[in-house]
Parts: structure tokens; sequence; C-alpha cells
């Protein structure tokens, strides 16, 4: 028994959103949630990358799913990512680290408040 669905729903995905990320028609998603076909090696995989779960999870052989760490924007945010080419994903690495200096600047001169005791 897989457990496509229950994953896919626990991270707050639809069929279309993970058949849009895995590059195939929406209908075979449906089929492989209810058994009428089951995916390539190839898609497996990378829907245990999209669900950020381990293969034997996603077919049901591990014992229990750890609740989602992530959000499901953020899960959107990293498949989007990964599916950049490297030079997209260096740049997106650039304007993150330079946005985080901007905040850090806009954090420093910001006054601080002495806690009164």
């Amino acid at each position: 028994m897989n457990r496509f669905k229950e994953i896919r729903e626990m991270r707050g995905l639809s069929q279309k959103f993970v058949a849009l990320s895995l590059g195939v028609k929406a209908p075979s998603v449906y089929e492989w949630e209810t058994g009428k076909s089951y995916p390539s090696i190839a898609n497996l995989v990378a829907l245990a990358d999209l669900f950020m779960v381990s293969v034997d999870e996603l077919l049901g052989r591990a014992a229990q799913i750890e609740a989602p760490q992530y959000s499901p924007d953020e899960l959107r945010l990293v498949s989007d990512y990964r599916a950049l080419s490297a030079q997209g994903q260096e740049y997106i690495r650039q304007q993150m680290y330079m946005a985080g200096q901007i905040y850090k600047k806009q954090s420093a001169d910001l006054p601080r408040v002495e806690a009164q005791g």
C-alpha cells in the first residue's frame, strides 16, 4: 500500500501542484494515489524529494511519518528552487544573502528598549 495521498495532503499540496512539479499529467497523480497505476522509479524518487520523505515512507514501509516540519509555502519555495538551473539557484542564494545582510543592518539600526526591572 502506498501513502501518496496521505502525505500529499499532510504537506498541503494539490494533485495539480504535484503533477506540475513532476512534469506529469494530473490524472497520473490520481491513479498513483488510488493504486490504478504506479509511478516510474524516477517519479517515485521525485515524489519522495518533493514531499521530503524517504521512498520507504512514501511506500508505507516506514513505521511512522513525522509531522510536517515545513509549511506548504516553504515546500513550494523548495520545489521551485529545485526546478531552477544551477545558475538560477546560485542567483537565488545571492539574493537571499543580500536580503539577509540588509535585514541585519536594519535590525541593528533599530533603537534598543532596555528591560525595566
